[in-house]
């Protein structure tokens, strides 16, 4: 347990998974050119929790705005835009803890009243979250423990990632059979391309749009 290993993480040239198995390989001398496994997780089936909040599966969206801030995140005007246009023709689910009050704040106050718009936050356990994400038509959501439960659930999952280089979508995005991602663009609005480290210059996240994302469901 005391042969290091120097790693770069912060050059995000490989996802943290594979970093973590170089530090096993390197630990156990193996030579093995596996790749890291992708998570897989099981939901409890929970008929009567989709009743309970008249959810059909595969009938609404689950829409998780809010995260730790460790990454960049989609500007909340982006995500009521995306709730106005998805409500229209299926069901939104609100989730998250009262953690992600500051991203949930502007939203409920927009669909408050819309049967449309259903906000779950605090009212869900561990397993019955899995079970909202799994029988989704799709969850949005941020750079976040929620992208990475969904995806290892088999939901369809539209990930939303900065074009920070230790944040980027090669180093932290969700793994699994059903990830889309999202990643801000690279050209800066004076015609440079992003290196990463102009944040507070330049908001690229905003120049992800609700077309894309709604794009991408529609299509599902």
């Amino acid at each position: 347990l005391n042969k290091g290993l120097r790693q770069r993480r912060s050059l995000a040239v490989k996802h943290e998974a594979e970093y973590n198995l170089d530090v096993l390989k390197h630990a156990l001398d193996s030579t093995s050119a596996d790749t890291a496994p992708v998570l897989k997780l099981q939901a409890p089936a929970l008929p009567e929790l989709l009743t309970k909040h008249h959810l059909t599966a595969q009938d609404y969206v689950v829409v998780h705005p809010g995260m730790a801030g460790s990454a960049l995140n989609w500007p909340i005007a982006n995500y009521i835009e995306f709730i106005k246009q998805v409500r229209s023709h299926t069901k939104v689910v609100l989730t998250g803890t009262a953690a992600d009050e500051k991203w949930l704040t502007d939203i409920k106050a927009t669909f408050k009243g819309d049967s449309n718009v259903l906000c779950l936050q605090g009212l869900l356990k561990a397993s019955e979250l899995f079970t909202v994400l799994k029988n989704s038509k799709a969850v949005v959501v941020p750079s976040t423990g929620v992208a990475h439960m969904a995806a290892s659930l088999g939901a369809v999952v539209l990930g939303i990632y900065p074009h920070v280089r230790v944040q980027k979508p090669v180093r932290c995005a969700a793994r699994g059979p059903h990830v889309h991602i999202f990643e801000a663009p690279t050209l800066n609005p004076d015609g440079s391309h992003c290196d990463g480290t102009r944040c507070e210059e330049f908001h690229c996240m905003e120049k992800i749009t609700v077309e894309q994302l709604l794009h991408t469901l529609s299509s599902l």
